[in-house]
């Protein structure tokens, strides 16, 4: 059986263009069984609030790091999505450091990933 789901997406509590109700409803309404909202450095688990048994709303987070080189100038930034188990962070909102991108989700039944290839959005056609 196949599910189909997106482990990157974005609200207005980032950079993206709905308010989280909106982006659970416009999947939902698209036919996807699950989603992970990666607002970025920002812990979100919305699936008691909008999720369901018929749609699974991952906790997640969109973390990145950036390259300085040795001279101190910016060069680029990495980032990575953190699909997370329920243990893996304070609850949402809570201003804490997040931990080093490559350990999200580590030990909480959770794993990350490399989002998207610089500049995609794949947000904007819902």
């Amino acid at each position: 059986m196949w599910y189909k789901g997106n482990l990157h997406t974005h609200t207005t509590d980032s950079d993206g263009e709905c308010p989280p109700e909106e982006v659970v409803r416009r999947y939902r309404e698209r036919g996807y069984d699950f989603i992970a909202i990666t607002d970025h450095h920002l812990y979100s688990d919305y699936h008691e609030q909008y999720g369901g048994e018929d749609f699974l709303i991952l906790p997640a987070v969109e973390a990145a790091a950036s390259y300085i080189d040795d001279g101190g100038v910016f060069r680029k930034v990495h980032h990575m999505n953190g699909i997370l188990g329920p243990a893996a962070l304070p609850p949402r909102r809570q201003n804490r450091p997040l931990p080093e991108p490559w350990q999200l989700g580590r030990g909480q039944g959770g794993g990350g990933h490399g989002p998207a290839p610089e500049g995609a959005r794949d947000d904007r056609h819902l």
